[in-house]
């Protein structure tokens, strides 16, 4: 009988979904392989290799990309091309697919919404998928796998609405500017970014930290896992989370998180960032080495509260990181809320340096196997810092 019809204006497909079976290129370098003008488009089992400027765009309507591979897109002229773009006010889903090797971002939503499933993006050149200014609707990435991408894993720019769930983002490598980060959340101008990652989301292995979150946005981290990222696993940083979201105090949320392995830092807010972490493991964290002043430092703490962040920590198992399990530096009392939290297995427990005013409350936790359960030092560092830690991460700037 012949096939059931379809509510979609138009369907391009090979007779195997699997097959691959049809190669497309672009006739000139200068237009992208495919181009959805309008309507409702579902492309199935293509490859496009070696693309120019991209190698499926949304221009219009909405498309539904699955079985696909779209890999080697090439950029032309000064564009970097991108794998897949959806343009604005348009949605674009990528089910079953490859986008691979782009001189771009692999996946490209310029104020667009849509869906990522059950895809591998790969080895793409500025980024593995990209969102920018998008006000309305949302983007899902859901059950995917963003791998060895340059420069970010996902990245939020001025977009709301941004989730993701039992996705992979690992491997990101560090660009010219020694940026790599698994998850960047990141402002535009006066807007900020929003992102939701949970059900086993996972950060590993990357050039710089997993997760960073920055310029007034945020994140809300639930269940997560982040683990063996080369320069500190979730950072948060200028004002992250200072604005709030629907009445709430705190709007970068860390729960149930398990943050391991890492270098430098498991989880650090500095720059007048907020965060409340509960529930969470920190454990591991591996030496970096810096620079403060003049001077070679060894850093690897578990939580980090520095330069005008706010924080409540609660209910956490902070354990065995090198030098520290949780420090304060250069923030106020009344911003600092720590409690419940068993802190195990350090050289020093808890470090209170340079307060505002007084050092804070520590009373409401549990000590257990540190070399020094509390130091409050008078004047002088108990431990230096280096500056990236006092003054943030230099940021991404927005191509």
């Amino acid at each position: 009988p012949p096939p059931a019809q379809s509510p979609v204006d138009i369907i391009l497909q090979v007779p195997a979904p699997d097959a691959l079976g049809i190669i497309l290129k672009a006739p000139r370098p200068e237009t992208p392989a495919i181009v959805v003008t309008g309507g409702e488009v579902t492309i199935t089992g293509f490859n496009i290799d070696g693309a120019g400027v991209g190698g499926i765009e949304v221009e219009g309507g909405s498309a539904k990309v699955t079985w696909c591979r779209v890999a080697n897109t090439a950029g032309h002229g000064g564009t970097l091309g991108s794998g897949i773009v959806a343009r604005a006010g348009t949605s674009l889903t990528v089910e079953n697919s490859a986008v691979t090797g782009s001189a771009g971002a692999g996946v490209f939503f310029d104020s667009a919404s849509g869906v990522v499933s059950a895809s591998l993006v790969s080895g793409n050149a500025q980024g593995g998928v990209r969102v920018d200014e998008l006000t309305t609707g949302s983007v899902t990435l859901f059950a995917s796998e963003v791998a060895d991408n340059t420069t970010f894993g996902v990245a939020a720019f001025g977009a709301r609405g941004i989730i993701l769930q039992r996705t992979a983002i690992t491997g990101t490598l560090a660009d010219t500017d020694d940026v790599g980060d698994g998850l960047l959340v990141a402002h535009v101008g006066d807007q900020p970014s929003e992102v939701t990652a949970s059900e086993a989301t996972t950060f590993a292995g990357n050039a710089r930290v997993g997760v960073l979150v920055e310029g007034g946005s945020s994140a809300t981290l639930q269940d997560v896992v982040v683990s063996d990222n080369a320069r500190g696993g979730i950072w948060l940083q200028s004002e992250a989370g200072a604005h709030g979201t629907e009445g709430e105090t705190e709007a970068v949320v860390i729960e149930r998180a398990a943050v391991a392995d890492n270098t430098f830092a498991g989880i650090v807010a500095t720059t007048g960032a907020r965060m409340r972490v509960s529930g969470s493991a920190i454990f591991g964290t591996k030496v970096g080495t810096g620079f403060a002043g003049v001077a070679l430092v060894e850093i690897a703490d578990g939580v980090g509260l520095l330069a005008g962040a706010h924080g409540t920590i609660e209910d956490n198992t902070i354990e065995d990181n090198a030098r520290v399990g949780f420090v304060t530096d250069d923030v106020a009392a009344a911003d600092v809320l720590l409690s419940g939290n068993r802190i195990l297995a350090h050289p020093v427990g808890i470090i209170l340096q340079h307060p505002r005013d007084a050092a804070a409350n520590v009373d409401q936790n549990t000590f257990s196997n540190n070399t020094q359960d509390l130091v409050v030092p008078v004047g002088s560092d108990a431990i230096p810092m280096t500056p990236h830690f006092r003054e943030g991460l230099p940021e991404t700037t927005v191509q």
